[in-house]
C-alpha cells in the first residue's frame, strides 16, 4: 500500500516537471521564433534582387536601296533629218522585150550563183527591174537571189543580187542603171537584206544586212543608210 503511494507521488511529481518545463520551453521556443523570423525575412528581402524590366531590342535598320539612273528617253525630233530623195529617173523600158536569161535552175544550184552578167544584158536589153525579177522567180523559184525593195527612199525600189560575201543593188539614177555597194559587208557567209525601215526616226530607211556562215556558228549584222550618194 505504501509502495503503490510513493510511486503515484512519484509519477504525479514527474508528470508536473514535465508539465512545467514544457510550458517554459514552449514559451522560449516562441520567443526564440519571433526574435529570429523578422530577422530571416528582412534578410530575405533586402538580399532579393528585382526582376529587371523588359527591353525591346530595336530592329536593325535596313540598308539604303541602290537606286538605278533611268535609261534615256529618246524623242523623234532630236533625230538629224534628211532631205527625202528626188523620185527617180530610170532608162526607158521596153514593154514588148521577151526576156531569155542566160540562166537555168541546175546551172546556178551548180555555180551557187547569179553572174552579173545576166543582169546586165537584160538591163541594156530594156528591161525593169520587176521584168528580170519576174524571169527569174520563174526559172530559179525558190533559190531566186534577187529581190525589190526601195532602200534609198526615193520611192522607186532597187534590183538587189544576194550572193556569198556581196550584196549588189541596182538604182535608177538620172536615167541610167547604176550598181551601188554596200561598204565592209561582214565576210562570215552569205549576206542578205535582213530588213529595210527607218530604225533612227529620220525620214530615210536603213538597210540591215545580215550575214550567217555555212555553219550557223557565226551570225554578223550590220546596218547601212543611203546618204544621197552612197551607203554608209
Amino acid at each position: 500500500m505504501i509502495r503503490r503511494i510513493g510511486f503515484a507521488l512519484f509519477l504525479l511529481i514527474s508528470i508536473s516537471a514535465c508539465t512545467a518545463g514544457g510550458v517554459e520551453g514552449t514559451d522560449d521556443l516562441q520567443n526564440g521564433l519571433r526574435s529570429v523570423s523578422p530577422t530571416i525575412r528582412t534578410t530575405e528581402l533586402e538580399t532579393l534582387s528585382p526582376t529587371p524590366a523588359m527591353t525591346n531590342t530595336p530592329r536593325p535598320t535596313r540598308a539604303n536601296t541602290p537606286t538605278t539612273t533611268p535609261y534615256p528617253t529618246f524623242h523623234p525630233d532630236s533625230a538629224v533629218t534628211h532631205t527625202p530623195a528626188p523620185p527617180a529617173v530610170c532608162p526607158q523600158v521596153d514593154p514588148d522585150l521577151l526576156l531569155d536569161l542566160d540562166v537555168t535552175q541546175e546551172s546556178f544550184i551548180e555555180q551557187g550563183k547569179l553572174d552579173i552578167a545576166v543582169l546586165d544584158d537584160a538591163l541594156d536589153a530594156g528591161a525593169s527591174y520587176q521584168m528580170i525579177y519576174d524571169a527569174l522567180e520563174q526559172i530559179l523559184g525558190k533559190y531566186n537571189p534577187v529581190s525589190l525593195q526601195d532602200l534609198t527612199g526615193d520611192g522607186t525600189p532597187e534590183l538587189i543580187k544576194q550572193s556569198f560575201f556581196t550584196v549588189d543593188v541596182y538604182s535608177c539614177v538620172d536615167g541610167e542603171h547604176l550598181s551601188l555597194q554596200f561598204p565592209d559587208v561582214p565576210d562570215v557567209g552569205t549576206p542578205g537584206i535582213f530588213a529595210v525601215t527607218d530604225m533612227n526616226l529620220n525620214g530615210t530607211p536603213d538597210v540591215v544586212v545580215q550575214s550567217i556562215g555555212t555553219s550557223l556558228s557565226k551570225i554578223a549584222v550590220e546596218i547601212y543608210e543611203w546618204n544621197g550618194d552612197k551607203f554608209i
